[in-house]
């Protein structure tokens, strides 16, 4: 059974109201458990503000991390698990990382070599439509994962 991930995010100050959270810092979403737990994995918090060598013993023992969406202010936490996350792979350690939504963006920008900018300046231009060029079994987007 794998054993994941998932970056704690900042409480919203609305939520530091809650006499039940008074005491915590961090939180994860629900959501976000039982969607790894659906496909079978363990999880385990990489709190926001734990130390570094407490995240990179945990990441010595998890086969991967979620970076969830939503503001969360993990963004130093965050450049801290993708660049171990980073050194291990190079060193021939598949690690692999996921984001959703906002958790996506700060991967690229993590991945970046020319700063955190490289996802703003696009412009919307309403709904496009989709033209379809053939079925999604003939692409090689799914080579090897028989």
């Amino acid at each position: 059974m794998p054993v994941i991930g998932i970056l704690t995010q900042y409480l919203e100050p609305s939520m530091k109201k809650r006499p039940k959270l008074k005491t915590y810092t961090s939180y994860v979403m629900s959501s976000y458990v039982h969607y790894l737990q659906s496909a079978g994995a363990s999880v385990v918090p990489i709190l926001v503000n734990e130390s570094d060598s407490e995240t990179r013993a945990k990441m010595g023992q998890i086969q991967g991390v979620l970076f969830p969406g939503g503001s969360g202010g993990y963004y130093a936490k965050g450049r801290f698990v993708f660049e171990e996350a980073k050194r291990l792979n190079d060193a021939g350690v598949v690690f692999p990382l996921f984001g959703i939504c906002s958790g996506f963006e700060n991967l690229a920008k993590f991945a970046a070599t020319r700063g955190p900018y490289i996802i703003s300046g696009f412009r919307y231009y309403g709904n496009l439509n989709l033209e379809y060029i053939g079925s999604a079994e003939n692409t090689v987007m799914f080579e090897g994962l028989d």
